[in-house]
């Protein structure tokens, strides 16, 4: 994968092999660029309407019942594999609330009802969901236009320089 430079576990997650500090640090100064660029339920729409598709540093999610905060085994599964990928790798942004298609394009916008309880849910989640712990992880709400209680959320995963992470989720 990457040209060499990536591999696969066992457990399908993805290291990063000989990447100089400069070369990691300019994937999370993209990943940080793509997290600013997210502010508002517009932003998203225009990732829906340009197709912009997943890559190294941005990932789309749906949750399982967008009708609920709660985290089911489904949504966690996701959120652990996201957060220890993005760990092991550059660094990256997950957003909750986008549906892809099968080119893994950005296809719809998929709000969830109490987002903000979601949000609180994932953060609560981050505990347990990958081990050792990845620090500094962001996880913002952001409300859709037509509905502020429903909406979407971003989290903002930073590349780990300790130990691999494990997806504690299987």
């Amino acid at each position: 994968l990457d040209g060499g430079r990536c591999r696969l576990d066992r457990d399908m997650q993805v290291s990063l092999l000989a990447v100089s500090p400069s070369e990691r640090q300019a994937g999370m100064d993209q990943a940080n660029a793509i997290f600013d660029a997210i502010t508002d339920a517009t932003a998203l729409a225009r990732l829906v309407d340009e197709r912009v598709q997943e890559n190294l540093y941005l990932e789309f999610k749906t949750k399982k019942d967008s009708r609920t905060p709660e985290l089911d085994k489904s949504d966690s599964f996701q959120f652990s594999r996201a957060l220890s990928g993005f760990a092991n790798s550059d660094g990256g942004v997950l957003v909750w609330g986008v549906e892809t298609d099968r080119h893994e394009r950005a296809r719809a916008t998929k709000p969830i009802a109490q987002v903000v309880e979601f949000a609180a849910r994932l953060k609560k989640s981050m505990l347990n969901a990958v081990q050792p712990m990845v620090d500094g992880i962001v996880i913002e709400a952001i409300p859709d236009s037509l509905d502020p209680s429903s909406g979407f959320v971003r989290c903002l995963v930073p590349r780990s320089d300790k130990t691999d992470r494990k997806s504690t989720r299987l």
